[in-house]
């Protein structure tokens, strides 16, 4: 096996190997948290038993009910019954995720979202905003050009499409709304661990269906760590150690950074693969190699300076030597 295809390569075995793994994780902790509700709050048993039991067995599971159970561990420690009875009582009626990747939006009933948990999940990921239901006609182009993105992406890249189904089950419209921050920005997208599963997605966004394949490669990529270090992570370092990278103007965390190193070595993944695609156009040929000539000296350097300051975990160091020695099979 060459290095590369042990932990970056994508393809569907590993996207179900990563859920399986991340749900184990899962499953543990809520079994721990139903022995813990007892007596104060009853839990019916067969129900829980039943549930565990489909998560264990490598369910596709809604983000609903990832983020319902960190709903829950919130509820416990504020020794709040009533919630925490609720929370429960939600995550036994939840159904496991639909095949392929919906794409609903924020406030339609179609989303199963209830606004608050959205906006606290994914603003802890990106405080700069808060996310608000979507105007119709914009997100109605969005979404046309996200499913065309998808089909994109199953004709020239089928195993990193593979992967992605296996582990993003819902991408979000909404709108951001600009809270903090002294300079103008523009949401994009965002994922979030404790909102597993999702995608929170920019339906202002005037991305083309290209560059929609592009934003998908990106945040399936931070899904895959997530999967990959639920709980270890990759790096040990302090989040207060801050070092500036080329993948940023800001200084970052040294977790960011790894973060950033991976998902950039996933894009230019999926556009090697577009630009060796016989039957691309000129455009897609022209937007793959300018995406591939700009980021890989990008990478080079943030992995130079992960190579400096990082201390990993052995999972972070075998991911990215993976993604290292992928890069270097580029030329």
């Amino acid at each position: 096996m060459k290095p590369e295809d042990k932990f970056f390569k994508p393809s569907a075995a590993s996207g179900f190997a990563l859920r399986a793994h991340f749900n184990d994780g899962f499953a543990d902790s809520l079994e721990y948290l139903f022995s813990v509700c007892e007596p104060a709050i009853s839990v019916d048993t067969e129900r829980a038993a039943t549930l565990l039991s489909r998560i264990r067995s490598g369910s596709r599971e809604t983000p609903l009910l990832y983020s319902m159970h960190f709903k829950l561990i919130e509820a416990l420690q504020a020794e709040d019954t009533a919630s925490a009875e609720a929370l429960i009582k939600g995550m036994l009626d939840e159904a496991s995720a639909e095949d392929g990747i919906a794409i609903v939006r924020l406030g339609s009933p179609s989303c199963g979202w209830d606004t608050g948990l959205v906006t606290s999940y994914f603003c802890e990921t990106d405080s700069l905003f808060r996310y608000v239901e979507p105007d119709p006609a914009r997100a109605a182009q969005t979404e046309a050009n996200l499913y065309g993105a998808m089909d994109d992406l199953r004709g020239f890249a089928p195993a990193l499409a593979a992967e992605m189904e296996a582990l993003v089950s819902t991408v979000i419209l909404a709108t951001g709304v600009q809270v903090a921050g002294d300079e103008p920005r523009e949401f994009e997208s965002v994922t979030a661990l404790r909102a597993f599963g999702a995608v929170l997605f920019n339906a202002d966004s005037v991305a083309s269906r290209l560059q929609c394949v592009v934003s998908l490669i990106h945040e399936h990529a931070h899904m895959v760590l997530f999967a990959h270090s639920p709980n270890e992570g990759v790096v040990t370092n302090s989040p207060d150690e801050r070092y500036v990278s080329p993948l940023r103007s800001d200084a970052r965390p040294v977790e960011g950074i790894f973060h950033q190193s991976f998902v950039l070595a996933r894009m230019i993944y999926g556009m090697n693969l577009l630009r060796k695609l016989d039957t691309a156009s000129q455009h897609q040929h022209d937007f793959a190699d300018e995406f591939i000539a700009q980021n890989v000296p990008r990478f080079m350097d943030a992995f130079e300076t992960l190579h400096q300051h990082a201390r990993f975990t052995s999972q972070g160091l075998d991911v990215l030597s993976s993604s290292k020695a992928y890069m270097d099979t580029l030329g």
